[in-house]
């Protein structure tokens, strides 16, 4: 179990730090209009 939960909390990193560069990218064409 232990290992399954390091597994699924590096999926969740990997997914948060994709939203946050997708978050980034919108907020700077929000800035550019």
């Amino acid at each position: 179990p232990g290992l399954r939960r390091k597994a699924g909390r590096y999926a969740h990193a990997r997914q948060f730090k994709r939203m946050r560069k997708v978050l980034r990218r919108q907020r700077t064409i929000l800035g550019r209009v």
